[in-house]
Order: C-alpha cells, then structure tokens, then sequence
C-alpha cells in the first residue's frame, strides 16, 4: 500500500511539473511576442521611410523557442529553491544537531520506524502550536516547529505530530505538496500585483493565474488519511495524536508568517475567527480538515485503545 501511494505521488508530481512547464511556457511565449511586436512597431514609427519588414513567424517562433526556455528554468529554479525560500521567508532558524537533543530525539525514533532518514529541524518563534514540512524529496526536506507547538504539546502529544509530518515525508505527500506550492506560486504572485490595477497586464496574466490556482487546488484536495493511520502504526499512541490534533484545533493563535504561499505547508493554518480571512486559508488548506480528522479519530479510536505509554511532561519541562 505505501509503495502505491509513492509511485502515485511520483506520478502527480511528474505531472503538475509539467503542466506548470506549460503553462509558464505559454504565458511567456504571448508576453515575448507582444514585447518584440511593441519594439518593431516602435522601430517602424522611428524609421526614416516608416515601413519596417516584420518577420511574424520568424517572431512567433522566437517567442515559442524563449518561451520554453524560460519556463523550464524558472520550473526548475522554483523547485529547487522552494526549501530555503520558505525557512528564510518564516525566519526559521536551522537548528543543528545537539542543539535540541529532545527534538533530535523524537525525530530519529519516527524517521527510523517510518522507514526514511532524519530530516533536518528548524525553528520559529511563535506562540502558535503549528508544525510545517518543507522539500522536494525526503533528503531535501526540513521540519519547522514552533516555539508554541514546544511548549503547549506534551511530550507523547508532540511525538503523535512529528510522526504524522515525518509520515507524510515518507509516503511524498510532503514533497508534492511543496513541489504543487513551487510550481504555481509565481504565476499567482505576477497577477496578484497586477490584481488592483485592471489592465491589459491583468487580463494577460489571468489565465496563467487561473490554471496555476487549478492546478493547486487539485493537488491540495488529494489528500486522505494515510498518514495519521501510519503514525499511529509508528507511535501505537491514537489517544496523543488526538488530543494533539484537538489542541491545535482549539487554540485561538495563528503564526504570524502565515500567507497564501506557506498556508498549504503548515499542519493547520486555518484561523479561528474572523480577523485573518478565514475563508481564504480554508481554501488553501490541505484535505482532509483537522475536523475531519478529529472526528474519525475519535470514531475509530477510544481512550482503551491505548498501547504505548503515556509521557504527559512537555519537552520544555525535560
């Protein structure tokens, strides 16, 4: 079964790589033309005799050839950087190894029984109890906990949450979620600038926008249970990744850097109220809710259906 849902996380990466190739290539390719259209006709008005020859298929494949160019690096480019681009943009600081031996600790124990190598960890100082998992490939991938999630968490409840993120690392729903967040972040930024000032710059930039949405969406509606169900396997602890997932539900503090960028990264970036556009992290967050994952935990699970031991100390109180 992991090795289906591998191979399937593969395949959609393969293809949302493409089609952001494509749709990069295309957005590039009209505004090439357009610009080598504007500076010919510009020429033409300078020209002594006001006529100058216009090679239109010498442009458009020009503009075809650059085009692709272009998006193929900037696909690329997005892709690999997407990992430092995020820890600099939450200012995240990167913890090295014995800096926090607790967290090295519960990271090595649910990377070694879910079958993947440590990852690296980083930190960000914010009252809000959230964790984020970043990278395009398990040895390319950081998680990011917050001084919150440290300190409101106890010990068995912040272990439930590691191996729920380091399962997701294992089965590559972290790495197509990241490669999903690259892929289509800058065709989004380039028409939000243009957003407040409808134009012929507006109108272009739509529908790479609008694709690069789509296809966003759809792999942010991909989602399912597998990794809470291979965390519990790992830990055998249900009722701490329950009551975790409940507090992190229930608290009312939200990370200071959350964005539209970084919403489908964290574990939960859904405010609470009505202050930070609920609505919109709504949409940008991953399937399934923490609501639904809440209320199938606690359907399939009971407090008796505890195996491990229970460890109730918070990592602060080591």
């Amino acid at each position: 079964m992991l090795d289906e849902v591998v191979s399937r996380n593969r395949r959609r990466m393969v293809l949302v790589t493409t089609a952001a190739v494509v749709n990069y290539w295309v957005a590039v390719s009209i505004f090439g033309g357009i610009a080598v259209w504007s500076v010919i006709l510009k020429l033409a008005d300078a020209g002594d005799d006001g006529d100058v020859a216009v090679p239109g298929r010498l442009i458009g494949v020009s503009s075809l050839a650059i085009g692709v160019v272009v998006a193929f690096v900037t696909v690329v480019w997005q892709v690999r950087s997407i990992r430092p681009r995020t820890l600099r943009g939450l200012g995240a600081a990167e913890l090295a190894l014995g800096e926090f031996p607790v967290l090295d600790d519960i990271l090595a124990g649910v990377a070694l029984a879910a079958g993947t190598d440590p990852v690296e960890a980083a930190l960000v100082d914010d009252p809000a109890p959230n964790v984020l998992a970043v990278g395009r490939r398990p040895s390319d991938t950081s998680i990011v906990v917050t001084t919150g999630l440290i300190e409101k968490l106890t010990m068995d409840e912040l272990e439930a949450v590691l191996a729920a993120e380091m399962c997701a690392i294992r089965r590559l729903d972290t790495a197509l979620q990241s490669v999903a967040v690259a892929c289509t972040s800058g065709a989004i930024t380039v028409h939000m600038l243009w957003r407040d000032r409808p134009n012929l710059g507006s109108m272009l930039t739509w529908p790479s926008m609008a694709c690069g949405a789509l296809l966003r969406r759809w792999v942010l509606r991909s989602g399912d249970f597998g990794q809470d169900d291979m965390a519990i396997a790992i830990t055998r602890h249900p009722e701490a990744l329950l009551r975790a997932l409940q507090k992190l539900r229930s608290d009312p503090a939200v990370v200071e850097t959350l964005s539209t960028q970084t919403a489908p990264l964290w574990f939960e970036p859904v405010p609470h109220d009505d202050r930070r556009r609920a609505w919109l992290y709504q949409r940008l967050s991953f399937t399934p809710s923490l609501d639904e994952r809440i209320t199938r935990l606690a359907r399939r699970y009971t407090p008796t259906d505890r195996i491990g031991p229970s460890r109730t100390r918070r990592v602060g109180e080591i």
